[in-house]
């Protein structure tokens, strides 16, 4: 569903799961000419089972990790726009405070 909203935005080329240095960033999202929007997004997608909540915190922690890696890659070397999202995203009933399911990070 998030790459699907994306698409339909128009102002980014999305790639999923491309290789970086043998590692695999969940998703990518490049500028596409004529657009020129002012970030271009690397996004870490973390599910969290709705029965686990205390796994939370590592998870996006965990997430935060691999963005590191994937941002100081050679293949994502001059791109400066480039932002880190870590998108935690729980099952059923949500398992973020006030009953969420849904929470992201910027790194």
């Amino acid at each position: 569903m998030l790459v699907a909203y994306f698409y339909s935005v128009g102002i980014y080329h999305i790639q999923s799961e491309p290789e970086m240095e043998q590692r695999y960033p969940d998703l990518i999202l490049r500028s596409r000419p004529p657009y020129e929007p002012p970030y271009q997004f690397m996004i870490e997608l973390k599910y969290i089972k709705k029965q686990k909540p205390d796994e939370v915190e590592a998870k996006i922690q965990k997430g935060r990790e691999q963005l590191k890696r994937y941002l100081q890659a050679e293949e994502s070397a001059g791109v400066e726009e480039f932002e880190g999202l870590v998108v935690g995203i729980c099952g059923d009933g949500g398992c973020f405070g006030g009953g969420g399911r849904l929470r992201i990070v910027v790194c």
